[in-house]
């Protein structure tokens, strides 16, 4: 395990190894549409903890007894020389794909027996994260301490749904309940909730039970949301909503 803070994987972990934060290093980062933007160190990081590359690199180099150096210039080196996404020039780093031809749209793609969904979910980033940092944030958890679905009121209406209630958003891929909120600020036909959530609780077996911490992710496909990226396609979900009947979470 690799990480900044403690959190819930840790007890599953043989080997931890403490990494620095995006203050605490330098690199890169890539958006979704391949725009590659510098980070530079701030601050020094605590006590053992390393920037990622440093980690893996002296990791390979004790498996495999070949040393391996984990410095960002030269892992973006060879970043390039792997992926037509980027591209070196005069020793910085600039968008590869700004020269290259659109990306194809991907559908989404459902399995033969899927219910034909109604709503089109969009997301967003928000403070309730994967709990990793964001949940430690007091500022985080008062802007968004539990998951919520916002839906346009005829949407709503149609299904009996009011603000406040504990909703069922489900496809072919997962079931994830959630409080409503009833809003015009998102379009008929569409919902919106957030990215990602700070905790994965199911009601029953795992996998195969509603989780009640509103993580949306799983209604996700499985596929990126561009060939060249590693960001899930949210934003190609889509999923009936309902009123939960079951018991109270």
């Amino acid at each position: 395990m690799q990480d900044i803070f403690e959190g819930d994987s840790l007890q599953f972990a043989h080997v931890v190894f403490p990494a620095a934060a995006a203050a605490e290093k330098n690199g890169s980062f890539t958006t979704t549409d391949n725009r590659v933007q510098s980070v530079f160190k701030s601050v020094n990081a605590p006590g053992e903890a390393r920037a990622d590359g440093d980690i893996i690199a002296e990791l390979y180099s004790r498996v495999t007894s070949s040393i391996q150096q984990g410095r960002p210039a030269e892992l973006m080196k060879e970043i390039a020389a792997l992926s037509k996404s980027y591209s070196l020039d005069a020793g910085a780093v600039v968008k590869g794909a700004a020269c290259a031809k659109a990306a194809a749209f991907a559908p989404v793609v459902r399995s033969a027996a899927a219910v034909l969904p109604k709503f089109q979910l969009l997301v967003g980033p928000i403070g309730f994260d994967n709990g990793t940092s964001t949940t430690r944030s007091e500022n985080h958890l008062v802007g968004s301490p539990a998951g919520y679905l916002e839906l346009h009121p005829n949407d709503a209406a149609a299904r009996g749904i009011e603000d406040g209630d504990l909703i069922k958003a489900f496809n072919d891929r997962g079931e994830v309940i959630l409080a409503a909120q009833v809003t015009e600020r998102v379009p008929a036909g569409t919902v919106h909730s957030y990215e990602s959530c700070a905790d994965y609780l199911p009601t029953g077996s795992p996998g195969y039970s509603p989780d009640r911490a509103g993580c949306v992710n799983i209604l996700a496909p499985k596929r990126f949301i561009t060939p060249t990226s590693t960001a899930m396609a949210n934003n190609s979900c889509l999923l009936q909503v309902e009123k939960w009947e079951g018991n109270p979470i």
